[in-house]
């Protein structure tokens, strides 16, 4: 009897050492050199869609939040930022994205890349569900960080989609959020994006 046992244990202690395993290597990465920076995302927009993402970022001021937790980050890590040109949930976030870059360019790097339907299982995989625009903090070979991420609108956006009573009601929050009603959300939840990832990322090493 003890002889079983002994063997029961040895065989639930290998599976749980190969799934550790398993678990540590099975890394989401996305592939540096097929990304964009920000101008190289835009240019592929439509003209109009290009002229918006411009004078937004023009417009834009990090909250000093943001600006500090962005330039605390002392080893190089990337922003990964995945949706499409013409969405405009993209245009809210992307020109602060590409104001977290400037505010430490010898830190951070920030990939865009086009969504297609290619990327569909790494969105479940990372954020629970397959919509853009999404933003992942990586190492700067690719490998993405689990469980960190910016899904489509800021969270107090989405509580409130959640608990609304019609669709009318629900798209007004919408609204709101692509007049930059909801910006310092943005802000708020961008910093804590960054103020989380930033030191997991020596875990990676």
């Amino acid at each position: 009897m003890n002889f079983i046992k002994i063997c029961l244990a040895v065989l639930f202690l290998t599976g749980a050492v190969s799934g550790a395993a398993a678990e540590t290597h099975d890394v989401a990465r996305m592939d540096p050199g097929k990304g964009t920076d920000f101008y190289g995302f835009i240019s592929k927009a439509k003209a109009k869609d290009m002229e918006k993402f411009i004078a937004r970022l023009g417009k834009v001021t990090l909250s000093d939040e943001l600006k500090e937790t962005a330039s605390r980050a002392d080893r190089p890590f990337t922003v990964v930022v995945l949706g499409y040109t013409y969405c405009p949930d993209m245009l809210i976030v992307a020109p602060f994205i590409e104001s977290v870059r400037m505010a430490n360019p010898n830190m951070i790097t920030v990939r865009y890349y086009i969504r297609n339907d290619g990327y569909a299982e790494l969105l479940k995989r990372q954020t629970g569900i397959d919509r853009t625009p999404a933003i992942f903090l990586a190492e700067p070979d690719g490998r993405l960080l689990e469980g960190r991420f910016y899904s489509k609108f800021p969270r107090i956006v989405q509580r409130l989609i959640d608990s609304s009573a019609s669709s009318e009601e629900s798209n007004s929050h919408i609204g709101d959020h692509r007049a930059g009603v909801y910006d310092d959300d943005v802000q708020s939840d961008l910093a804590e994006l960054l103020r989380f990832g930033v030191p997991e990322l020596e875990g990676l090493r």
